[in-house]
């Protein structure tokens, strides 16, 4: 188990609506894969699915299905 953190950053990636990920294991470090950090603007695991999420803001009122 693990937790994803999602930030706004003003001016970090404004195509990305400024949103920074982060995805932490249990123990508090960084999710590798590949031996780099899955911190950012991760496409594969955050910002793909969240950029079709309604409204403006990428966020889902629930997950989807």
């Amino acid at each position: 188990m693990g937790i994803t953190v999602m930030h706004k950053r003003p001016g970090f990636a404004p195509e990305y609506q400024d949103l920074f990920w982060a995805w932490y294991t249990a123990d508090g470090g960084l999710f590798l894969t590949d031996e780099t950090p899955v911190a950012g603007i991760v496409e594969y695991a955050c910002s793909g699915c969240h950029s079709i999420a309604p409204g403006d803001d990428w966020i889902y009122p629930t997950f989807p299905r």
